[in-house]
């Protein structure tokens, strides 16, 4: 089984055993996730009402364990930060002249979204609140970048489509 998601027999032996774990963890939850995506899909297929396989994600709380107080808001935060440890992996070689334009403003906003979620759990949860607005002033920092960004690509896109542009 750990051959199938990529972990070998020499890295068990350097690596620590809660790194193992993780990346277990870390591959169990993209199959699952994948399941979840396809299932999403059938039943929309299927011609279930989007508000009730939209009320279906609540059941992660549950199965998370997440479901009392702001728990729900720490289980949203670390998918946002998972979000956006992700979105890195997939980004080119940080040697390469150019980055991803749209991936690179994804991970902003991912980042951002994490930051959102974790001042929203530390006002739920009456936490440090000069911490809080700290981590608001830069959420606001990351998605703001992520919209410039965005912004950027809409202006490539307009170059790409003039006469005489790159195809």
């Amino acid at each position: 089984m750990l051959k199938k998601f990529g972990i070998t027999g020499g890295q068990l032996d350097k690596d620590a055993k809660p790194l193992v774990r993780l990346r277990m963890c870390q591959a169990l939850l993209g199959a699952a996730e994948a399941q979840a995506l396809q299932a999403e899909g059938d039943a929309l297929d299927e011609g279930i009402a989007p508000d009730k396989v939209q009320a279906a994600h609540a059941v992660a709380f549950a199965g998370a364990g997440a479901t009392d107080g702001a728990a729900p808001l720490m289980l949203l935060q670390a998918r946002a930060m998972s979000l956006f440890a992700t979105i890195n992996q997939l980004e080119p070689d940080p040697r390469a002249i150019v980055s991803d334009p749209v991936l690179a403003a994804a991970a902003e906003a991912a980042a951002g979204l994490a930051g959102l979620l974790h001042f929203r759990y530390e006002a739920a949860t009456g936490g440090n609140e000069a911490e809080a607005e700290k981590r608001l002033a830069e959420a606001g920092r990351l998605l703001q970048q992520a919209a410039d960004q965005i912004g950027g690509i809409f202006e490539m896109a307009a170059r790409l489509r003039q006469p005489g542009g790159p195809n």
